[in-house]
């Protein structure tokens, strides 16, 4: 068990630094595009099903 527990200990990465604010920012708003572009990639099926249900169920 000991060897198990200095394995991972040698595959840890060393702690980083937090990033400066403006690289932070930058991240998010990397991260905003990301999410926008998941959300319009996923409108479209998601109104093909939702078209399908409702021809299919008639509400």
């Amino acid at each position: 068990m000991g060897e198990h527990d200095q394995d991972q200990a040698a595959l840890a990465e060393p702690a980083r630094s937090p990033p400066a604010n403006a690289q932070a920012r930058e991240v998010t708003d990397g991260l905003w595009e990301a999410v926008a572009d998941v959300r319009l990639s996923l409108a479209v099926p998601a109104a093909t099903v939702r078209d399908a249900h409702v021809a299919r169920i008639g509400f």
